[in-house]
């Protein structure tokens, strides 16, 4: 009999362990927010957040350039609500769901405002964001 219950009990400890401490998806381990503003339209800006090793590298590297030499724009797949950091939007990029371009096709680009007004649209037709005046301006900390 103890045995039996020793087992489940051990198990249960193991798993509230993973589960306490495993990261949520809202705030996974490794993840930066980056600020980006549309070139010529400095108040249009919005967030991104990302994990991707890869995309870090290419947001690093644009960083380490001077802003008028920033030559990529974010490109991926947005959805509803602003995911607790993209106000006053109601979309937000989704987590490592995107990356920095050097060309992307035109039926992605756009303005935020326009994103805004066309949601469902853009959510159910696009499928992506890549507003091609876009360029990263810094890491929100």
């Amino acid at each position: 009999m103890i045995r039996m219950l020793r087992r489940p009990t051990t198990g249960l400890i193991a798993l509230l362990t993973i589960v306490g401490c495993s990261g949520t998806p809202t705030s996974p381990s490794g993840a930066r927010t980056f600020r980006f503003v549309m070139r010529g339209r400095p108040a249009l800006t919005f967030v991104a957040r990302t994990s991707d090793p890869a995309v870090l590298a290419q947001v690093d590297a644009q960083l380490a350039l001077p802003f008028e030499k920033r030559n990529q724009h974010i490109n991926g797949v947005v959805d509803r609500g602003d995911a607790g950091q993209n106000a006053p939007w109601n979309w937000h990029f989704v987590l490592d769901r995107w990356t920095m371009a050097d060309a992307s096709i035109e039926i992605c680009d756009g303005t935020p405002t326009f994103v805004e007004e066309n949601l469902e649209l853009w959510l159910e037709q696009v499928g992506q964001y890549c507003p091609w005046d876009s360029v990263v301006d810094h890491e929100v900390l």
